[in-house]
This record gives C-alpha cells, structure tokens and sequence, in this order.
C-alpha cells in the first residue's frame, strides 16, 4: 500500500484532469475514523446510522480514498490513516488535504470542478445554488439536512442515482454521508465525484461571512485573505 502526500496527490488529480481521465476522490479524516470506530458522535452524525456505511464505503474500488498521510506514531492523525488504509484495503491511497492545498496555492485545479454540468449534494445546496447562477448556471444543487444527513440517506441516493449522468462533476459537502453516497453511485455514472467539504463553505463566505463559521476543519483558523482565494477561484471557473 502506498499513500501519497498533498502535493503528490494534487499532481495525480491534476495528470487526471489534463488527459481527460475520471476523478473519484473522497476523503476520510478523523471524524470517519472515530464514527467507524468509537461510539462517539462526531462531525453532526452518529456512529450507530454511519458507521457501517463508512466502512463498507471505503472498501469500493475504483475511488482513490484520501487521509491523513500519517504512519508513524502516535495519536488521532496516525490511528486515522493507518486505520483507512487497513479497512479499505487499496494499493493506492491519497492525502485529504490536497483540497485546501490548493485553494490556498494556486487553484490549478478545483476550477475544473465547478466547470460545465455540476451537481452539488450539501447542506448549503441552495445557498451554492444562488452563488453561482450568475457565475456558471451550469451549477445546481441537491440539498442536504445540514445535521444528520445520515436521515436522508437512502432517498438522497435514489434521488441522485435518476439524475446523476446529466452531470459532468457531482461534488459532496454533507459530511461523512456524502462518502457513503459518493460510494454507492461510483459505478452508476462516469462522472468526476469528489468530496469538496469545506471548501463550499469557503466559498459561500464570498455572500456571507458567517458561513466561516460552519467550517468543520476546527483545528483551523480561517484564512485572512478568504475574499481574494475565493475570488481567484471564482474568476477561474
């Protein structure tokens, strides 16, 4: 088994992309690790209702799972990617942070992401919906409950299995739910699908500056210069 780090995986999304090649790319952190694993509620679900998901979820081929590239060691961080990595059971996996890596470098390529058909399954579906009609309409939404989305999981799934190869990218911000979702539909369309998380709200704060606070990476504070990433992002698109 191999995993990548952050730059690492960016250039093997980024090699995807210029030759045309499908991206699928969900990302494990630590609140999957401890919903898989531990009886504790985290990331606004509960391990009784996601748990099992999550598990049969990072086992689907076909997805390049990212983590936390940490092997060695001790503490959350370590028993996350070890954890993933033992559980899915791939050759290859990625880093979960390539995401914010480049939102805050240079934006190569999540402007690709939001170009052409887009589907965005989150619980600020609307809200992303509105943001972008005036940017690129090709961007519409399937909302999520913003708590427990785990709820609506199984008419989510059906829902976007009908109209999923309309699209060109479907990207998940619903916590651990949109991996399970994401998971279920990776052999029932050829569309890119990857886990975007908080991204969204980042972008969002462009309208709304409490959405910031939304912002599950809490181990972090949020960028000083959120207006001009978000804006150079937007501009790409």
């Amino acid at each position: 088994m191999k995993i990548l780090d952050r730059e690492e995986t960016f250039e093997y999304i980024k090699h995807k992309m210029y030759n045309n090649e499908r991206i699928v790319a969900p990302r494990y952190g630590d609140g999957e690790y401890l919903l898989m694993t531990s009886g504790r509620d985290v990331a606004k679900e509960t391990s009784k209702v996601v748990g099992s998901l999550l598990k049969r979820s990072v086992k689907v081929k076909g997805q390049l799972v990212c983590t936390v590239k940490r092997l060695e060691g001790s503490g959350v961080w370590q028993d996350t990617c070890n954890y993933i990595m033992k559980e899915g059971g791939h050759k290859l996996y990625g880093a979960g942070a390539w995401i914010r890596w480049d939102f805050k470098r240079n934006s190569d390529v999540l402007p690709f992401l939001f170009r052409n058909k887009v589907l965005i399954v989150a619980g600020f579906g609307k809200e992303a919906e509105s943001l972008f009609k005036n940017i690129q309409p090709g961007v519409k939404s399937y909302t999520m409950p913003k708590k427990q989305a785990s709820s609506s999981y199984k008419t989510a799934v059906g829902d976007i299995l009908k109209i999923c190869e309309g699209f060109d990218n479907i990207l998940f911000a619903c916590g651990p739910t949109g991996k399970v979702i994401l998971s279920d539909i990776v052999d029932k369309t050829n569309a890119n699908l990857v886990d975007i998380g908080s991204l969204l709200p980042a972008i969002l704060s462009i309208n709304d500056k409490n959405m910031v606070k939304t912002w599950s990476m809490s181990g972090y504070k949020p960028y000083s210069n959120l207006d001009k990433l978000v804006g150079n992002l937007l501009k790409k698109i």
